[in-house]
C-alpha cells in the first residue's frame, strides 16, 4: 500500500472566522487551475452562509468548552446568573503571537490567553473536518494537512502553532503536516483565480497584501524562469492592522463616546455593565457593525446607523437615551455614523497600513521593475473603501497594477489546500532576520573581559560571540543548508549547549548586542564511544535548514560520521 497521501486538507485559523477545506489528490485534481476544492459553508447558529465559522469558544467555569464559533456567541447571549462562563475571540487567542509596530492600534484589555485554548478550537475544527473527509472514505493517515499562520509571525510564534495542532490531534510528522505562510499560499489561489492576468509571465513581480482580521502580510515574489514556481524578492513585512481593529475603533470611538457622561461615569465602564446584564448585547452591536462595514459605500453622504437592541434600550432608560439623543441630532433609538466619522474608524487602521505597503512596494520598485501586480487579499479586501484606497494611492496604470480575485477572503484557505497539494510552489525565501547562535572564538582587544573564558588547551576565548547563519534579508533556497562546525571547550564535556540568536541587524558581533534576541536552545549530546575521542577529534558539525516555514536542525561528528541526537526547544511565548 502506497504511503503517498490520498487527500490534500487545510485549516486557516483566522482571528475573525476559521474554516477548513480539502481535494482529493488524483490525476484529475493535478492541475491546480482546475482542481475541485471543497470547504465547508454550513455552521451552527450562523447568520449567514459563509466559508467560515466564528473564531470563537465559550468556556464553563472549570475551563472546559460549552461551546464553539456561532454556537458559542448564541449560548452567550442566552447565559444568565452565576453560571454563567466566559467568551473567548480569536483576537484574544490568536493576536498575542504577532509582532506589532508602534503604529499598531492597541488590543488593551485583551489578556493573553494560555497554551490550552488555541488547541482546544483547533480540536473542534479538526474534528468536523476529520469526520467530513473521514465520510468520503478516507482514513486518517490518508490526509496531508496545511494549518496557516501569517508570515510576519517569528519561529517561536510558529512553534507554538505546530505545538497546538499536535494537542488538538493533527499529525506534525513533517510528510503529513505543513506550516502555510498566509500571503504565499493565498499568491497561490490568485494565480488560478486570475489565471491569464500575467502572474505566470517570467519575471512578474507579485506584491501581496493579505488584510485580514488581525493582521496584515506584506511581500513580495517574482515568477521563476519556469512561469510555476515563485522566488520571495523581500522581507516579509506587516502588523496587527486587520478588520478587527476597525471593529475595535467603533467601539470606543462610537459606543463607548456615545455612553461617556462626565462627572458620571465614563463609557467604557457603562459598556461593560450593559454587557454584564445582558451578555451578547456588545457582540449583537459589533456585528450589526461589521455587516455595515463590509457593504459601507464611501460615495454615500449619508449617515449609518446601528439600531440599538431592544435589551440596550432597556437598559439605558429615559436618562441614557435623551443623553445619546442630544449628542445625534435627537436621534435615540440608534448609534448614528457620519460618512466622515466612518472613514475615520477605518483610517485608524488604513493609514498605517498604506504606509506599510507603501515601503514594501518602493522596495520591489527599486530595480526598476515591469510589470508588478499590487494583490488584495483576505477578508478585509472586500471593503470597497480598503480597495478604493489601494487603488488610488498605488495604481498607476502602468507598472503596477492592483486587482482583487474573486472571493478574496478565500484566497488563504483555498490557497492552503493548493500549498498541501504541492508545498513546492516557492523555491526561495527571504530570511526576516540574522540568525546564529552563542560561539566561543579567541579572545581580542575590545571583547568584554567578562566573557573570557579558557579552554582545556589553555587558549582565551570570548564566550559571546555572534556566529551567523543566515543574515537578514537573504535569499534562502527551501531546505537551504548552513553548516557550522563546534569543538568541544572541554576534555570530559558530554554534551555541547547552544542558544539561537535572532537579530535585526545585519552584522551583530555580540549576543549581547541590544537588539539580539534568545528564541531557542539547542543541545548536542555526545555519546560516550565519542566521547572517548580527544577533544580536537569531537568536532561536531551543525546543519541549519533554513527556507522552510521553520527551521531544522541535524548534528553528527565529523570524526566518526555519526549523527547525533538534537532538537530546538524554542522559547515558549505562551
Amino acid at each position: 500500500m502506497s504511503d503517498e497521501p490520498k487527500v490534500a486538507a487545510a485549516i486557516d485559523f483566522g482571528t475573525h472566522g476559521s474554516g477548513y477545506a480539502w481535494a482529493v489528490k488524483c490525476n484529475q485534481n493535478d492541475d491546480s487551475a482546475t482542481r475541485q476544492i471543497l470547504s465547508r459553508d454550513q455552521w451552527s447558529d450562523q447568520p449567514a452562509t459563509y466559508p467560515k465559522n466564528r473564531t470563537a469558544l465559550l468556556l464553563n467555569k472549570d475551563g472546559t468548552v460549552a461551546d464553539w464559533g456561532h454556537s458559542a456567541l448564541k449560548k452567550y447571549q442566552q447565559q444568565r446568573g452565576d453560571s454563567a462562563g466566559e467568551l473567548v475571540t480569536g483576537l484574544q487567542m490568536k493576536m498575542f503571537l504577532a509582532p506589532a509596530h508602534d503604529t499598531a492600534p492597541s488590543i488593551g484589555g485583551l489578556a493573553r490567553r494560555n497554551e490550552k485554548l488555541i488547541p482546544l478550537y483547533l480540536q473542534k475544527l479538526y474534528s468536523l473536518a476529520l469526520n467530513e473527509i473521514q465520510l468520503g472514505g478516507f482514513k486518517e493517515e490518508d490526509i496531508v494537512w496545511c494549518l496557516t499562520v501569517p508570515a510576519i509571525w517569528d519561529d517561536q510564534a510558529r512553534d507554538a502553532m505546530r505545538r497546538a495542532a499536535e494537542r488538538a490531534g493533527l499529525p506534525t510528522e513533517e510528510h503529513r503536516f505543513h506550516l502555510g505562510l498566509e500571503p504565499e499560499v493565498a499568491v497561490q489561489y490568485a494565480r488560478n483565480a486570475l489565471s491569464g492576468g500575467g502572474m505566470d509571465r517570467a519575471g512578474t513581480r507579485i506584491v501581496v497584501v493579505d488584510a485580514g482580521g488581525g493582521t496584515v502580510d506584506i511581500t513580495a515574489y517574482q515568477v521563476e524562469p519556469d512561469g510555476r514556481r515563485l522566488a520571495e524578492v523581500i522581507t516579509a513585512d506587516g502588523d496587527r492592522l486587520g478588520s478587527e481593529y476597525v471593529n475595535l475603533a467603533f467601539r470606543t470611538e462610537i459606543l463607548e463616546s456615545r455612553l461617556n457622561s462626565p462627572g458620571h461615569f465614563d463609557g467604557a465602564s457603562r459598556l461593560l455593565d450593559y454587557e454584564e446584564k445582558a451578555p451578547g448585547l456588545l457582540h449583537d452591536l459589533l456585528q450589526a457593525f461589521e455587516r455595515r462595514k463590509i457593504d459601507f459605500d464611501p460615495d454615500d453622504p449619508g449617515d449609518t446607523n446601528i439600531s440599538i437592541p431592544g435589551r440596550l434600550f432597556r437598559l439605558m432608560g429615559d436618562a441614557g437615551l435623551d443623553a445619546l439623543a442630544s449628542r445625534q441630532n435627537g436621534v435615540d433609538d440608534a448609534f448614528v455614523i457620519s460618512r466622515d466619522a466612518f472613514l475615520g474608524l477605518f483610517d485608524q487602521v488604513l493609514d498605517p497600513m498604506m504606509n506599510l505597503i507603501e515601503t514594501q512596494l518602493d522596495r520591489v520598485l527599486a530595480n526598476a521593475p515591469e510589470n508588478v501586480r499590487l494583490l488584495g487579499m483576505g477578508g478585509f479586501a472586500q471593503s470597497r473603501y480598503f480597495q478604493r484606497r489601494m487603488a488610488e494611492r498605488f495604481d498607476d496604470g502602468d507598472r503596477v497594477r492592483f486587482v482583487v480575485p474573486p472571493l478574496p477572503a478565500l484566497a488563504v484557505l483555498h490557497g492552503a489546500v493548493h500549498f498541501a497539494y504541492d508545498p513546492s510552489g516557492t523555491r526561495i525565501r527571504r530570511t526576516r532576520y540574522t540568525y546564529g547562535c552563542d560561539a566561543s572564538w579567541p579572545f581580542k582587544k575590545g571583547d568584554p573581559t567578562s566573557s573570557k573564558v579558557t579552554d582545556d588547551d589553555g587558549a582565551e576565548l570570548c564566550s559571546t560571540r555572534f556566529n551567523a547563519f543566515v543574515r537578514i534579508g537573504d535569499p534562502v533556497e527551501v531546505d537551504q543548508e548552513v553548516k557550522c562546525v563546534y569543538t568541544p571547550m572541554k576534555n570530559n564535556q558530554q554534551d555541547m549547549a547552544f542558544t539561537l540568536y535572532r537579530t535585526t541587524e545585519h552584522d551583530p558581533r555580540y549576543v549581547t548586542d541590544r537588539g539580539s534576541v534568545p528564541i531557542g536552545e539547542l543541545v548536542v549530546k555526545l555519546p560516550s564511544a565519542v566521547r572517548k575521542l580527544t577533544r580536537t577529534e569531537r568536532k561536531v558539525e551543525l546543519c541549519m535548514r533554513f527556507g522552510g516555514t521553520q527551521t531544522k536542525v541535524t548534528a553528527r561528528v565529523l570524526e566518526t560520521g555519526e549523527t547525533l541526537e538534537t532538537s530546538i526547544e524554542f522559547k515558549p511565548r505562551w
